[in-house]
This record gives structure tokens, C-alpha cells and sequence, in this order.
């Protein structure tokens, strides 16, 4: 046990110390809360209790740092350890990855409820914050009162942008599904303490509904700009300018940009949201939404193949990540790997680099010839080159510049539209229907 936690103290444990758990944890710790973050992945709790984070968010080590410093959060490893601590709150917020069926895995969730049980006291609240499919509250609930007469429970998913979630935590309203009076008072007190306002659900199934709901959406409406993309692809209309021109001055519409959308949320929420009401209600226009954005590499690449006449040899992919913006270092579920499937089921013997000023290791190791971080690094020329996020970094870098790193005939393919005023034969970007004419 570690000498410096004080005993005397009340506290707040965080279980899992990933993307929410981290980021909520420390955003406690900063508004005074005693705080124990629990990892069991020995490497990420290393570099935790040594002040460095194992994924990048703005501000995320300085605040880490700042914290440990100050004595108001610890990480450990094993929920024994905790056994001496008096604890008022635990918060489950471990991921709840979804499996090649897209079913999510919630055996976790159980896992860590029945560790949790053995240290509860009366007056314990169990916060569920993790991604969940609808219900899933509501038996674990089930299960703690089997058991014990009084359980105290509570669903508040979380909503921040990765990458901004330090930010967004302080000012977005907190989702607080409580069945009982006294602990949503409770809740809210925690919750008031680092934002401004939250909104209260009487049951956890709307509050799961909530979370699922949310990113469902987005994915539907970033799906309706690809769908226009893919139009203005085989009909060789620029769809770029009609999106932006719909958009402009006209209240009812607030149509997204084209292009890659991917990542850990946006790629699981609406399988998950399907799978709870499977045999209820179908939901199509969720699901097609969802085939659509992930059908995009496949289609844009292939669409390459059938139209440009030449045998790409060389590629460099800028942007690993699953968005540029905010900027992180997130690889799950990003659609610029599936990218690179495809141009390898596509252009045999197509050696692949990769850039990516966030990612600092060669993640995909066997998959591609040589990782950069910088641009600069760069010496030799490609005959494609794929813009696949929307990091302002690519323009910093400036079109002349990657321009340079291009043979002659060769192609920048941009995802995004980054250099927008930027008219050349050799750049063609997602949605402007420049792939079905002659190049």
C-alpha cells in the first residue's frame, strides 16, 4: 500500500483510466475531489503514477502532473488494495469494445460490479459511465440487491470529444439517470462541482438511450454528406461547393463536411443502440447510416482503381488517427486503416509509409514500409499521396510543399478537401467527381 494516500480521507475511484476514465478523474481531482484511479494494464499504471499519460490530449500531462504533485489522485492496480480507503464514490468507466458480430463486450462491466460489491458500504454510490446496451444498468443493479438491501446506482455516460474532453468537461451538462431522490442529489452535487448544469432522467434507460442517441445522430448526418459525396463521385459533380453553398445563410440546414468518419464512438453507439432493440424495432436508417460511412475506403479506392489508369507502386497516408481535430493519438476503429487495406487488396506490392505528427510509434509495424512524424523527415517522392484526416497540420505543410513529394503523374487524393482554392489536375479531392474522368 502506498505510504502517501491518507486513509482519513473520503474518496472518489475511477475504474478504468482510459479516454473518459482519465480525463474525468483528473478533472475531480483538479476541483478538490481526493481521487484513486484504478488500471490494471501494468504499463499504462507505470507511466500514470510517473506523471505520463499513456494517450495525448492538450494539457493532459501538465494537469496529471499538477495533481500527482498536489496529492489529490493516486493510480492502482488492484481493487484489494483499496480495501482500507473509505470510498462514497466509484465510477466504471472502462471501455465496452464491440466484437466482430458487433455485440458489445460488457463481461468487464460484470467483472468490476462483483469486485465493487465487496467494498461497498452503505452509503456508496456506483456510478455506471461506460457505453452500455440499454438496460445493462438496471441488472447490474439487480444483481448488487440480490445481495444487499440498499444499493445506490446511477447511469452518467459520458459525452466529450476526444481530444477535448479536459475542456468540455467544465462547461457540457451531465446526463444523470437516478432512480432514487436522495442519490440523484447526490450525483448532482458531484457533477455540479467541476460544470454548471445537469440534466436528470427518472430511469437509467433513458439516460443510456441518451448516449446512444447522440452519437447515433451525428453518424446519420455525417452518413448523409457521403451519400451526396458518392453521388457526386459517379456523376462527376463537385459536391464540395453544393454542401457548402446549401449551407450558407439558411437556418434549416447544417449539413457536415464529407469524408472519413471512424473511431472508437461514432463506429460502435449505433451497432449497440441496434443490438438493444434487435428484436423490437428495426432501425434502418441507423443501420444503412453506419454501412454507408464504412463503406467509404472501399468504394473511393476501387473507384481509383476503375478510373485512374496507373499502378500506384508508392503511397504515404497522412493521418493515422481517427480525426485530426481535435488532436489525439486514437487509432481504434479509424477508417484510415481500412484505407490502407484496401489499397492493398487493390495495387499488389504497393509499398505504404505513413505520416502522422501524433502518432509517435509505427503502430501498424508490418503493414507499412516506414512511420514519420514530421514532414520534413520525408526525402522521396510518391505516386500517391492520401490526405485521409482532417489534422491542421496538412496545411501547414502547404500544397506546393507536398506538391514536391509527388512524381510526375502522380496523385494527391485528399479525403478532406484541405486545400480548398487549390485547382490542379494532379489534386483531386473526396466528392468532387474528378475520379470518373481521365487522368
Amino acid at each position: 500500500m502506498p505510504k502517501n494516500l491518507n486513509t482519513n480521507k473520503k474518496y472518489i475511484v475511477v475504474v478504468g483510466m482510459g479516454f473518459v476514465g482519465l480525463t474525468l478523474g483528473l478533472t475531480l481531482a483538479e476541483s478538490g475531489h481526493n481521487v484513486i484511479g484504478l488500471e490494471q494494464n501494468e504499463i499504462s499504471l507505470k507511466k500514470l503514477q510517473n506523471g505520463n499519460p499513456h494517450f495525448y490530449e492538450k494539457n493532459l500531462k501538465k494537469l496529471l502532473q499538477k495533481n500527482l504533485r498536489k496529492k489529490r489522485i493516486k493510480f492502482l492496480r488492484k481493487f484489494i488494495e483499496l480495501k482500507k480507503f473509505d470510498i462514497n464514490y466509484f465510477i466504471i468507466a472502462v471501455g465496452t469494445p464491440i466484437d466482430r458480430n458487433k455485440k458489445v463486450h460488457l463481461k468487464t462491466i460484470f467483472k468490476i460490479s462483483k469486485e465493487i460489491f465487496s467494498l461497498i458500504k452503505k452509503k456508496t454510490i456506483v456510478i455506471l459511465r461506460s457505453t452500455v446496451k440499454i438496460g445493462t444498468t438496471r441488472k447490474i443493479e439487480k444483481i448488487f440487491k440480490s445481495k444487499k438491501n440498499k444499493v445506490n446506482f446511477a447511469f452518467c455516460p459520458e459525452r466529450t470529444i476526444e481530444g477535448d474532453a479536459l475542456n468540455e468537461l467544465k462547461y457540457l451538462p451531465q446526463i444523470i439517470g437516478c432512480e432514487n431522490r436522495n442519490v440523484r442529489k447526490n450525483v448532482n452535487d458531484l457533477f455540479l462541482s467541476i460544470t454548471k448544469n445537469c440534466v436528470n432522467l427518472n430511469t437509467y434507460e433513458q439516460a443510456e438511450m441518451v448516449k446512444l442517441i447522440d452519437n447515433s445522430y451525428r453518424d446519420s448526418i455525417f452518413s448523409f454528406s457521403n451519400q451526396i459525396a458518392k453521388m457526386g463521385e459517379l456523376m462527376g459533380i463537385d459536391i464540395n461547393e453544393s454542401l457548402l453553398k446549401a449551407n450558407y445563410k439558411y437556418p434549416r440546414n447544417t449539413l457536415p463536411k464529407a469524408g472519413l468518419v471512424g473511431g472508437p464512438c461514432l463506429t460502435k453507439d449505433p451497432h449497440i443502440l441496434m443490438e438493444s432493440l434487435k428484436n423490437k424495432v428495426k432501425l434502418p436508417i441507423i443501420k444503412e447510416s453506419r454501412l454507408n460511412n464504412e463503406s467509404i475506403p472501399k468504394f473511393t479506392i476501387r473507384l481509383m482503381k476503375n478510373n485512374v489508369k496507373k499502378n500506384f507502386k508508392n503511397a504515404l497516408i497522412c493521418g493515422l488517427t481517427f480525426k485530426g481535430m481535435p488532436e489525439n493519438d486514437d487509432v481504434r476503429n479509424s477508417l484510415s486503416l481500412n484505407v490502407i487495406q484496401e489499397l492493398k487488396i487493390n495495387y499488389k506490392n504497393i509499398n505504404i509509409d505513413t505520416l502522422d505528427p501524433y502518432l509517435k510509434n509505427n503502430y501498424l509495424k508490418q503493414s507499412i514500409k516506414q512511420h514519420y512524424n514530421n514532414f520534413n523527415q520525408i526525402k522521396k517522392k510518391y505516386d500517391l499521396i492520401i490526405i485521409a484526416n482532417n489534422n491542421k497540420y496538412w496545411k501547414t505543410i502547404k500544397f506546393k510543399n507536398f506538391n514536391k513529394r509527388i512524381v510526375s503523374k502522380g496523385l494527391l487524393y485528399d479525403y478532406w478537401n484541405t486545400f480548398e482554392n487549390i485547382k490542379k489536375k494532379n489534386y483531386i479531392v473526396y466528392g468532387s467527381g474528378n475520379l470518373i474522368k481521365k487522368l
